[in-house]
């Protein structure tokens, strides 16, 4: 990777089947492709697919807020796909997960996707999970090279033996580390529609000056209950809080998560890549 491509902030999006309809002329209009690590393994065929436009690796198998490391194998096909990739940095949950599904042909086919890795759970926020996470940051910064930067989860219910806001246990996490991170602004709605608390106020609590890259994705909501839709485009509200976010932060990437369904509306979609486009133009 060309280290001056991310020099001004790029946009992006991230890969699905959706790519393969685009034209030429509709490609020249974003910048790059995020790629889940886990589909590039499951699937020989994407990376190939991809190949026209500089990459980003997305990840989620790291368990970065579990206390069971993966297994060692898939280390090292991240790695193996870091070099293959170039990428610029490894975008990882900071959550935990199973370290090894029982069942690696599970297929979940509302996502359009031929893998699952189950949900990413936000880890229980209190000093000892920060202590654990830092460390595992490390050990994979240690091993992997290229630079880890972590999402924020969204919340779905309370974690007993929590005594933090997420956005406490980020700035602690942050202030006690070189960490960097992904914020995921869809997931920072979904948990205050979930806890009934001020987005835009949280957002002003998390040190904003470490994001590196920021995603955008639809959303569902079934009663008081909200979560992640990658096949719906992003609400008002979203776009309200990357304006925040850019008066406050320079970013490298924003991402456009919608790899849930081929069929977004691409005249939609260009409107979103020029509203965020005359929004850095702005800032």
């Amino acid at each position: 990777m060309d280290e001056d491509f991310y020099e001004s902030t790029k946009i992006g999006l991230s890969y699905s089947t959706y790519l393969n309809s685009l034209t030429q002329k509709q490609l020249k209009s974003f910048d790059y492709i995020e790629v889940p690590f886990e589909l590039m393994n499951f699937d020989s065929a994407v990376l190939p697919k991809i190949s026209m436009k500089p990459i980003i690796l997305h990840c989620a198998s790291l368990s970065l807020g579990g206390y069971t490391p993966p297994a060692e194998k898939t280390r090292e096909r991240i790695k193996y796909f870091v070099e293959k990739t170039n990428t610029p940095w490894i975008g990882e949950h900071l959550s935990y997960i199973l370290a090894e599904k029982l069942d690696d042909q599970f297929y979940e086919p509302y996502s359009n996707e031929p893998y699952n890795i189950g949900y990413t759970v936000n880890p229980v926020m209190n000093s000892r999970s920060v202590e654990n996470i830092i460390n595992n940051i490390a050990r994979n910064q240690d091993y992997f090279k290229t630079p880890l930067i972590v999402e924020n989860s969204p919340q779905y219910f309370k974690l007993p033996g929590s005594d933090m806001s997420q956005s406490a246990f980020i700035t602690s996490i942050c202030k006690n580390s070189e960490t960097k991170l992904l914020l995921d602004l869809t997931h920072l709605y979904i948990s205050a529609q979930n806890f009934s608390f001020d987005p835009k106020m949280e957002l002003s609590r998390l040190p904003l000056d470490r994001v590196v890259e920021v995603h955008i994705s639809g959303l569902s909501g079934t009663g008081q209950i909200h979560w992640d839709n990658h096949a719906t485009h992003a609400p008002e509200i979203i776009f309200e809080l990357l304006e925040i976010v850019l008066k406050n932060a320079n970013p490298r990437a924003i991402t456009f998560e919608y790899n849930w369904t081929p069929d977004i509306s691409w005249d939609k979609l260009y409107g979103e890549f020029s509203r965020v486009r005359e929004m850095l133009i702005r800032h």
